[in-house]
Protein backbone atom coordinates (compact mmCIF):
# COMPACT_ATOMS: atom_id res chain seq x y z
CA UNK A 1 0.00 0.00 0.00
CA UNK A 2 1.77 3.25 -1.08
CA UNK A 3 1.52 5.73 1.78
CA UNK A 4 2.75 9.31 1.66
CA UNK A 5 4.37 10.16 4.94
CA UNK A 6 7.64 11.28 6.49
CA UNK A 7 9.45 8.23 5.11
CA UNK A 8 8.38 8.68 1.49
CA UNK A 9 10.22 10.84 -1.00
CA UNK A 10 7.93 10.28 -4.00
CA UNK A 11 5.59 12.98 -5.19
CA UNK A 12 2.70 13.58 -2.79
CA UNK A 13 -0.50 14.81 -4.48
CA UNK A 14 -1.83 16.29 -1.22
CA UNK A 15 1.07 18.66 -0.58
CA UNK A 16 0.00 22.30 -0.55
CA UNK A 17 -2.81 24.46 0.79
CA UNK A 18 -6.44 23.37 0.42
CA UNK A 19 -9.54 25.44 1.15
CA UNK A 20 -12.93 24.02 2.10
CA UNK A 21 -15.57 25.34 -0.30
CA UNK A 22 -18.32 22.74 -0.72
CA UNK A 23 -19.77 19.70 0.96
CA UNK A 24 -21.85 16.76 -0.18
CA UNK A 25 -24.72 15.39 1.87
CA UNK A 26 -27.08 12.63 0.76
CA UNK A 27 -25.80 12.92 -2.80
CA UNK A 28 -26.33 16.68 -3.11
CA UNK A 29 -23.49 19.22 -3.28
CA UNK A 30 -23.84 22.47 -1.33
CA UNK A 31 -21.69 25.59 -1.06
CA UNK A 32 -20.04 26.34 2.27
CA UNK A 33 -22.89 27.04 4.70
CA UNK A 34 -21.21 30.01 6.36
CA UNK A 35 -19.64 32.86 4.36
CA UNK A 36 -17.63 33.80 7.47
CA UNK A 37 -16.02 30.37 7.79
CA UNK A 38 -12.47 30.05 6.50
CA UNK A 39 -11.17 26.49 6.70
CA UNK A 40 -7.82 25.26 5.39
CA UNK A 41 -5.68 22.14 5.28
CA UNK A 42 -1.93 22.58 4.82
CA UNK A 43 -0.14 19.38 3.80
CA UNK A 44 3.65 19.14 4.01
CA UNK A 45 5.73 16.02 3.61
CA UNK A 46 5.64 15.50 7.39
CA UNK A 47 2.32 16.73 8.70
CA UNK A 48 -1.05 18.26 7.98
CA UNK A 49 -2.34 21.40 9.69
CA UNK A 50 -6.05 22.06 10.03
CA UNK A 51 -6.99 25.69 10.63
CA UNK A 52 -10.43 27.24 10.70
CA UNK A 53 -11.90 30.49 11.83
CA UNK A 54 -15.24 32.24 11.87
CA UNK A 55 -14.39 35.84 11.16
CA UNK A 56 -17.76 37.16 12.35
CA UNK A 57 -17.42 35.45 15.74
CA UNK A 58 -13.71 36.07 16.30
CA UNK A 59 -12.68 32.51 17.04
CA UNK A 60 -10.25 30.04 15.52
CA UNK A 61 -9.09 26.44 15.93
CA UNK A 62 -5.77 25.00 14.80
CA UNK A 63 -4.00 21.65 15.12
CA UNK A 64 -1.29 19.56 13.48
CA UNK A 65 -1.21 15.85 12.78
CA UNK A 66 1.20 13.28 11.43
CA UNK A 67 -0.52 11.65 8.48
CA UNK A 68 -0.43 8.80 6.02
CA UNK A 69 -2.32 8.87 2.73
CA UNK A 70 -2.98 6.03 0.34
CA UNK A 71 -4.34 6.90 -3.09
CA UNK A 72 -4.96 3.24 -3.87
CA UNK A 73 -7.00 2.64 -0.71
CA UNK A 74 -8.47 6.17 -0.72
CA UNK A 75 -7.58 6.58 2.91
CA UNK A 76 -6.21 9.41 5.05
CA UNK A 77 -4.99 8.45 8.52
CA UNK A 78 -4.08 11.21 10.97
CA UNK A 79 -2.67 11.26 14.48
CA UNK A 80 -3.10 14.64 16.15
CA UNK A 81 0.27 15.71 17.49
CA UNK A 82 -0.26 19.36 18.47
CA UNK A 83 -3.21 21.58 19.36
CA UNK A 84 -2.78 25.34 19.49
CA UNK A 85 -2.96 26.38 23.17
CA UNK A 86 -4.51 29.68 22.07
CA UNK A 87 -7.48 27.97 20.40
CA UNK A 88 -10.91 29.29 21.27
CA UNK A 89 -12.54 27.41 24.14
CA UNK A 90 -15.23 25.78 21.96
CA UNK A 91 -12.55 24.02 19.84
CA UNK A 92 -12.40 21.28 22.47
CA UNK A 93 -15.85 20.11 21.30
CA UNK A 94 -14.37 19.16 17.90
CA UNK A 95 -12.81 15.65 17.77
CA UNK A 96 -10.40 17.06 15.16
CA UNK A 97 -8.92 19.22 17.94
CA UNK A 98 -8.23 16.50 20.53
CA UNK A 99 -4.53 15.88 21.15
CA UNK A 100 -3.64 12.23 20.53
CA UNK A 101 -6.85 11.49 18.64
CA UNK A 102 -6.50 9.16 15.64
CA UNK A 103 -8.65 9.76 12.58
CA UNK A 104 -9.21 7.43 9.64
CA UNK A 105 -11.21 8.85 6.72
CA UNK A 106 -11.96 7.93 3.18
CA UNK A 107 -10.18 10.55 1.04
CA UNK A 108 -9.56 10.86 -2.68
CA UNK A 109 -8.83 13.34 -5.44
CA UNK A 110 -11.52 14.00 -8.06
CA UNK A 111 -11.47 16.80 -10.66
CA UNK A 112 -8.48 18.34 -8.84
CA UNK A 113 -10.47 18.57 -5.59
CA UNK A 114 -9.91 16.67 -2.36
CA UNK A 115 -12.95 14.74 -1.11
CA UNK A 116 -12.78 13.96 2.61
CA UNK A 117 -15.51 11.76 4.11
CA UNK A 118 -16.43 12.58 7.71
CA UNK A 119 -18.90 10.87 10.08
CA UNK A 120 -22.06 12.88 10.72
CA UNK A 121 -24.15 10.98 13.26
CA UNK A 122 -25.31 7.81 11.53
CA UNK A 123 -24.55 9.36 8.13
CA UNK A 124 -21.56 11.12 6.61
CA UNK A 125 -20.62 14.45 5.13
CA UNK A 126 -18.12 14.76 2.34
CA UNK A 127 -16.04 17.90 2.65
CA UNK A 128 -14.74 19.16 -0.69
CA UNK A 129 -11.50 21.13 -0.75
CA UNK A 130 -9.89 23.06 -3.60
CA UNK A 131 -6.13 23.49 -3.85
CA UNK A 132 -5.14 27.13 -3.55
CA UNK A 133 -1.32 26.80 -3.32
CA UNK A 134 1.25 24.12 -4.05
Amino acid sequence: MPFYSVAKTESNPLMGKWQFYQYEYRGQVFESPNPYLNEYLFFSAHEVTLFYEKTNEGFFCERKAIYQYSQNDQELVQSISWVNPKNSSNCSQDPDMELGNHLRNKAYLKNNDLYLHTPFGEEELIFIWKKTEK
